[in-house]
């Protein structure tokens, strides 16, 4: 499973989240879930793709940058934006279909802050929350076994890292 993140974690000194420059009012967590015998063929489906569009390997396909033209997408006109969307829609629904989706959504006006940390902050009780939705599907697998790997941003934080080594 690949686990990327969306939102930031942290709660603003006021306490309103959502607030003009202020902090996110959600944290998303989300697990693409693909099963090793599939992973040659995402591989080769999501190289295809982008070499066809003419986006180098390293490039991150965000949404947020082909919405706002930044990044990979910062030469593409809106119409070209919108054209590489709807590829990537189709190619995901008819190509990668075998891909499943396992995601923690976290409102950060409902998080009770007086709790301890690792319940309080978004991104270590997400990652807890996601292992465990993990955890569940792979005791509905034949094989019940997986691996996880973090968003390359996420391993900077190693406090979450070491906190599920314990497990």
């Amino acid at each position: 499973m690949y686990v990327d993140e969306s939102g930031d974690p942290g709660f603003p000194p006021s306490g309103l989240v959502a607030a003009p420059g202020g902090s996110s009012e959600r944290y998303v967590r989300v697990g693409a879930v693909v099963h090793g015998w599939k992973w040659p063929q995402t591989d080769r489906t999501v190289a295809q793709f982008k070499q066809a569009h003419n986006l180098e390997w390293s490039d991150e396909i965000r949404a947020s940058d082909i919405k706002r033209g930044k990044k990979a997408f910062k030469n593409w006109s809106p119409a070209q934006r919108n054209e590489f969307m709807d590829n990537l829609l189709d190619t995901i629904g008819r190509e990668l279909s075998h891909v499943s989706l396992i995601g923690v959504v976290i409102h950060k006006h409902l998080v009770d802050r007086e709790r301890k940390e690792r319940l309080s902050n978004p991104s270590p009780r997400s990652l807890e929350l996601l292992l465990e939705a993990y955890n569940s599907f792979l005791q509905g697998q034949p094989d019940k076994c997986g691996i996880v790997v973090l968003d390359a941003g996420e391993t900077k934080n190693d406090a979450n890292l070491r906190y599920f080594q314990n497990y």
